[in-house]
């Protein structure tokens, strides 16, 4: 209990902020600010320009944390067309923990975390279940390092566990985030969607979310909308390039400055095709990634590195990865894999460029020339496509280069359902 919470001073002690930021909650204290205006509040408090990526970093920091603290906070996804407030506290409500379920609830849970885990020897089973698909399913997440990469290693903390369930249809993999006070979800492989459905819905009785099932398929997707009609549905979309196009007509997406870079950037520049079993050269690739997460770190608002640091020790023969060098150094590290479904499309699942000048080979341009040799060296692989993945206006840098590049956005027609029974669990327990 916060005693008087809606006081300047029960705010900083709950929050137990730096003292440059406090102008920003007496703002929100006194009629808030819309958004523009607030990041430029922010942005003067910590004497950066308003666009730098720290003050939007810091800005969606400080308003999780007040409505974690039970803090009423208009704005942003709470009301577009609103300021940010604090119009009001209430006690925040806890999640009751595992301890505290009932032993129903509990079975529940141990049924399926006690199935085995998702491990590094299971890449070719996954894979082959993933063949199947239909050659229209061209997502990145037809790949092994989506699931191995993204989904079981992208949580810092290890706070996430994958289980591969094998029931009488096919298979699937069940998420569980937070071991205490779980969050569940179904990743699909290739299980009867009707069978699918009824897994959710057990798993919806203990989870303290909406259970989420992705990667649907066309088909199956819509078979779970007619068993769930009261559900959501969360549609991603991907950039899609042409390899040829970028191999022999770069200037179709450069400009002229952007190409005079990249041509003084690849002068002295050399790209090694690494063989998929090549340790060594993996190394420099996380030597890349970590220089890359050091000087980005603070700048960069979802980093997710440890998953590319995971891609570069995952070694497989379907993953394609260039290394670039530069008098000696490491500046460049691309990692794909071949879709398991469609052989001539690559997962794009690892880009880390220094393409800003330093003393260890950065350069400005070098991204862009790596990308157009790779995919010289791409074509005679046969790859024709390269799906360079979920293109989100949220990370405008990222979301700019891959739209410079796409010859397409394609909205896949793979979905993510999010089960419409909601959290029968606490009436359970």
């Amino acid at each position: 209990m916060i005693e008087n919470p809606l006081a300047l001073e029960s705010i900083l002690k709950a929050m137990d902020l730096d003292e440059p930021i406090i102008p920003v909650i007496e703002k929100l204290l006194s009629g808030g600010a819309y958004k523009v205006d607030l990041d430029q509040l922010v942005a003067d408090c910590l004497g950066l320009e308003s666009s730098h990526p720290r003050v939007e970093i810091v800005r969606m920091n400080l308003i999780a944390q007040l409505r974690g603290l039970g803090y009423n906070v208009t704005g942003g996804m709470r009301g577009r067309s609103l300021p940010y407030e604090i119009t009001g506290w209430s006690e925040p409500y806890r999640d009751p923990p595992v301890s505290q379920w009932s032993p129903e609830a509990r079975t529940i849970l141990e049924k399926y975390t006690s199935l085995p885990e998702l491990s590094k020897h299971d890449w070719g089973n996954v894979r082959e279940k993933l063949s199947k698909r239909d050659s229209t399913s061209v997502v990145h997440e037809n790949t092994w390092m989506y699931y191995w990469a993204y989904e079981a290693s992208g949580h810092q903390g290890n706070r996430e566990r994958l289980f591969i369930l094998d029931g009488q249809s096919g298979s699937v993999i069940i998420g569980r985030k937070f071991a205490n006070v779980p969050r569940l979800r179904v990743l699909q492989l290739d299980m009867n969607p009707d069978e699918l459905y009824e897994i959710a819905l057990e798993l919806a009785q203990i989870s303290l979310r909406p259970v989420l099932i992705k990667n649907l398929v066309f088909d199956d997707f819509e078979r779970i909308r007619e068993l769930d009609p009261d559900g959501a549905t969360l549609v991603s979309r991907q950039q899609w390039y042409d390899v040829e196009k970028i191999a022999n007509s770069p200037r179709e997406f450069l400009s002229h400055g952007s190409w005079h870079s990249a041509r003084k950037a690849g002068r002295d520049l050399e790209i090694a095709d690494i063989e998929w079993d090549n340790f060594a050269a993996t190394e420099y690739g996380k030597t890349v990634t970590q220089r890359w997460k050091d000087e980005r770190e603070s700048t960069q608002r979802q980093l997710a590195v440890g998953r590319d640091f995971v891609c570069a020790e995952t070694l497989i023969p379907p993953k394609i990865s260039f290394l670039g060098i530069r008098n000696g150094y490491p500046v460049g590290y691309y990692v794909y894999e071949t879709l398991a479904n469609r052989p001539d499309v690559a997962g794009h699942l690892v880009e880390k460029v220094l393409n800003w000048k330093d003393d260890n080979g950065g350069m400005p341009g070098t991204s862009d020339w790596m990308l157009h040799e790779i995919c010289k060296k791409m074509t005679e692989k046969g790859v024709k496509w390269i799906n360079a993945g979920e293109s989100s206006e949220v990370s405008t840098t990222l979301h700019k280069y891959k739209l410079k590049f796409s010859v397409r956005e394609m909205e896949p027609r793979q979905r993510t359902r999010v089960l419409g029974t909601l959290i029968q669990g606490r009436r359970a327990r």
